[in-house]
């Protein structure tokens, strides 16, 4: 049986990622079992310590849970070669996520009760595809990943924003810089209605929105979106958050594109200021 690690005993040395490991470490030693809910939680494990950035941890029980249901239902083994292939594709390794997306993608394809899931890989296969300026693949992947979503959640579904702007980001690398705008209005405008104004997700909203602005030299356009994006950003996120100072050091760079030095020095300074804040001293 799996044994979680005990905070209450662990004071304060108990870490986010401690419990993960001790998770882990678990689920290698254990014997028997359901193979399909053991792959199951390490899926899990991968996926949070890749949210945590910490990808070898993340490759190896990506993998664990692979190789579990390897000779498993087709569903379980599609499962968990999404999430192996999102890890490679994280770790840059494009050409070992590619079969294993796709792999996924035609699993998902045959069942129409996994309309989402089989979202989810073309989304990561339009990544792959971008990534590598493969446009049309990624488009085509990224329109089908959009078509899935909307037969199966509403209007104003967070997901759908998501992709939408994945699309944009593909059209503007390829240099379609009207449809990528258009793309990227769309997105903001589902966000808001699903988080509202004071919201992350609306300020990167307006930072991707700010960003092909400043591609099409719509300076003013550029302008007021990275504005509002740095006001959410401080109110939401706090003067020293990384996602502020991004758009901030983004921001000055347009402002000096335009001519308008004084107001570039004015932000630089404040890029400076929130970037040194992010950074421990030297000793």
């Amino acid at each position: 049986m799996l044994a979680a690690a005990d905070p209450a005993t662990g004071g304060r040395e108990v870490t986010v990622v401690s419990l993960l490991d001790a998770a882990a470490s678990g689920l290698e030693q254990a014997q028997g079992g359901d193979a399909e809910v053991t792959a199951a939680i390490q899926r899990t494990l991968a996926q949070s310590y890749r949210a945590l950035g910490l990808l070898d941890p993340a490759l190896a029980n990506a993998e664990a849970a692979f190789k579990r249901v390897s000779a498993g239902p087709a569903n379980a083994r599609a499962a968990a070669a999404l999430v192996l292939g999102e890890i490679r594709l994280v770790r840059g390794e494009a050409d070992q996520a590619l079969p294993l997306l796709t792999e996924a993608r035609t699993v998902y394809a045959a069942d129409p009760g996994s309309a989402l899931e089989r979202a989810a890989a073309d989304n990561l296969l339009g990544e792959l595809h971008s990534q590598a300026g493969r446009f049309a693949q990624a488009e085509r992947h990224y329109a089908d990943a959009i078509a899935s979503v909307r037969a199966k959640l509403p209007a104003n579904a967070p997901r759908l924003a998501e992709l939408l702007d994945n699309l944009a980001v593909a059209r503007g690398r390829a240099g379609k810089l009207a449809d990528a705008e258009d793309l990227h209005t769309q997105s903001l405008a589902i966000f808001r209605a699903a988080h509202g104004e004071r919201h992350p997700h609306t300020a990167h909203a307006l930072f991707n929105l700010a960003n092909v602005r400043e591609m099409r030299d719509d300076f003013a356009g550029a302008d007021s979106a990275y504005r509002q994006a740095e006001d959410i950003q401080r109110q939401v996120l706090g003067d020293t958050h990384p996602d502020l100072a991004q758009t901030l050091a983004s921001h000055t760079f347009m402002l000096n594109r335009a001519g308008r030095t004084a107001d570039a020095l004015q932000r630089g300074r404040e890029a400076v200021a929130a970037a040194d804040a992010l950074t421990p001293p030297t000793r």
